[in-house]
C-alpha cells in the first residue's frame, strides 16, 4: 500500500501471519532500522534476498486469496466499548475511491499492465461523486489533486490541493500533500505557504516525521535559520533515526547557526558510517560554508588580515577543484589588495620622513619594497623615489665631511 510520503511498503500479512522465518526477518528488519543502519543495507541483512524476490511473495500470497490470521486474546476487564456512527454517503465515495487510488499505485507499480489506469479512472469516478454530493468536500478534492500529481500534472494538482486544504484545515494528510505539491513545484511564495500547511499537519500529527523533515526544508531559503527550524529537523531526526538526508540537512542547519560542534559530531558519529559519500560531502562542504561567510563577513568589514587565514583554511579543507579555486582567486586578491595597501603606508611614511629631512630613514623603508613589492608599477615608484633622494643623502653626507 501507499503510504502518506508516497513510497511503496509491502503488506505486513506475509511478514507477521503469514511465514514464521519472514516474521523474524521482519523483526530483524525494524530493529536494524531503529539502530540506524544503512538504509541500502537493511533489507539485504534482514530478509537475505532482494526486494523483488518478497514481492513476488506478496503477489502469491494475496492471488491465493487464503489469508493467515491470529488469534489475541482479550481480557474479560478489558474495556471494549464502542461506538457506531453511520458514514455520510460523500465520505463513503471518498473511502473507495481512495482505496482505488492505492489501488492504482500498487498495480502500476507491480506487472506494468493498465491495472493501474482503470483503477485511478474509477478512484476519479468515486471522487467526483463525492463532490456531486458534497461540493466542499475537503479529502474529494485531495483525492482528485493527488490522481492529477501522479498522472504528471502538478499544476493541476495545485489548485485542488489548495481548496482542499482550506476546507479541511485539521486534516493533517491533506495539509501535508498540499506542502509538499508546494515544496516539489516551487513558485515564489511557495515555501512560506508550505510551511504553514506543514505546521498545521504536525500539530495534529507529532509523531508524522516526515512533515517534521519537509517543515525543516521550509526554512532553508531565510538569511538566518530561526529555532524553529533546528527544532523542527531534531524532531524529524528523533522520529526517523535511519533517514540520512535528515541527518545530513540538520548538519546543516546546526553549522548555520553556529552550532559547530554539534554538526561535525553528527557528521562523524551518523553520517560518515551510514550516509553516501556524497551526502558526506555535501555536509562537510556545509561546514565551509560557514567558515567562508564568516571570512566574507571580515572582508566586508574591512579586516582583511583576519580573513585571509580563514580562507586559507577553508581552500585546504574542500574537496571541491571549482571552490578551491574560487578560493585561490579570492586569496590573491586580497593579498594585493592588503599588500598594495602595505606600499602606499609605507611609502607614505617614507615621503614623510623625507621632507622632515630625514632621508636616511626614508630609503631604509623604501628599498625593501623593491623585493617584496609585486606590483611592478609600485616598485618603480619606490625605485624612482629613491634614487631622487640618493643625491640628497650623498649631499648632506658631504655637508657632514
Amino acid at each position: 500500500v501507499r503510504d502518506v510520503t508516497g513510497v511503496q511498503t509491502c503488506a505486513l500479512p506475509i511478514l507477521i501471519s503469514g511465514n514464521p522465518d519472514r516474521r523474524r526477518q521482519a523483526s530483524e528488519y525494524l530493529r536494524l532500522f531503529q539502530a540506524g543502519a544503512p538504509p541500502d543495507q537493511i533489507f539485504t541483512r534482514a530478509f537475505g534476498t532482494d526486494p523483488g524476490t518478497l514481492e513476488h511473495e506478496l503477489r502469491t500470497y494475496v492471488q491465493k486469496r487464503l489469508f493467515a490470521y491470529t488469534r489475541m486474546p482479550i481480557r474479560s476487564e478489558a474495556n471494549l466499548t464502542t461506538e457506531v456512527k453511520p458514514m455520510a454517503p460523500a465520505d463513503v465515495l471518498f473511502r473507495l475511491g481512495d482505496l482505488l487510488a492505492n489501488l492504482g499505485e500498487v498495480a502500476a507499480s507491480g506487472s506494468g499492465d493498465k491495472g493501474g489506469d482503470d483503477h485511478r479512472a474509477a478512484a476519479e469516478e468515486h471522487f467526483r461523486a463525492a463532490l456531486a454530493l458534497q461540493t466542499d468536500h475537503g479529502p474529494a478534492l485531495a483525492g482528485l489533486g493527488f490522481l492529477a500529481e501522479r498522472a504528471g500534472r502538478a499544476a493541476d494538482a495545485r489548485p485542488l490541493y489548495e481548496k482542499a486544504a482550506k476546507l479541511a484545515p485539521d486534516d493533517f494528510l491533506i495539509q501535508y500533500l498540499y506542502a509538499v505539491n508546494l515544496i516539489d513545484d516551487p513558485g515564489p511564495d511557495s515555501l512560506r505557504q508550505a510551511r504553514a500547511a506543514l505546521t498545521r499537519a504536525v500539530a495534529r500529527r507529532p509523531d508524522f516525521g516526515e512533515a517534521w523533515a519537509r517543515l525543516g526544508y521550509t526554512y532553508q531559503g531565510e538569511e538566518e535559520l530561526p529555532a524553529e527550524a533546528i527544532r523542527a529537523l531534531e524532531t524529524a531526526r528523533r522520529l526517523l533515526p535511519g533517514r540520512m538526508d535528515v541527518a545530513h540537512n540538520l548538519a546543516l542547519a546546526y553549522a548555520r547557526t553556529g552550532q559547530t560542534a554539534k554538526a561535525e559530531e553528527l557528521i562523524t558519529r551518523v553520517l560518515v558510517p551510514q550516509a553516501t559519500p556524497e551526502e558526506v560531502e555535501s555536509a562537510r562542504e556545509g561546514l565551509l560554508d560557514e567558515e567562508h561567510r564568516r571570512a566574507e563577513q571580515l572582508v566586508d568589514a574591512q579586516k582583511l588580515a583576519e580573513a585571509l587565514p580563514v580562507l586559507e583554511a577553508v581552500k585546504a579543507k574542500t574537496s571541491r577543484p571549482g571552490r578551491r579555486a574560487e578560493l585561490e582567486r579570492r586569496i590573491d586578491d586580497i593579498q594585493r589588495t592588503l599588500d598594495f595597501n602595505s606600499f602606499v603606508e609605507h611609502y607614505n611614511q617614507a615621503v614623510n620622513l623625507a621632507n622632515r629631512g630625514k632621508v636616511y630613514e626614508a630609503i631604509a623603508l623604501l628599498e625593501p619594497l623593491l623585493t617584496t613589492t609585486r606590483d611592478p608599477l609600485q616598485v618603480a615608484r619606490a625605485r624612482t623615489l629613491i634614487e631622487r633622494l640618493r643625491p640628497v643623502k650623498a649631499t648632506k653626507k658631504k655637508g657632514r665631511s
